[in-house]
């Protein structure tokens, strides 16, 4: 039954470690290449990155104006 119990729990340690090292070696791939600028264009005035348009923190307080705007005439 000792044995059993110490071949299980060497057998269990074994594939812990296993698994850890797996682990890391598949996170330090991540950190040494996986990593890429975002593409830029333009499409008339508005900026994409990466494809999704970006806005500027003017152009977010303009939509934030705009909302209140339209939910006080809805409000009337």
């Amino acid at each position: 039954m000792k044995k059993l119990i110490k071949s299980t729990l060497i057998l269990g340690l074994m594939l812990n470690l296993s698994a850890l090292t797996a682990q890391a070696a598949s996170d330090q791939n991540e950190l040494e290449g996986n990593f890429k600028p975002p593409v830029e264009s333009n499409v008339g005035d508005q900026l994409y990155m990466d494809g999704v348009p970006y806005y500027s923190s003017e152009d977010i307080k303009k939509f934030d104006k705009e909302q209140k705007e339209d939910t006080q005439t809805l409000n009337r």
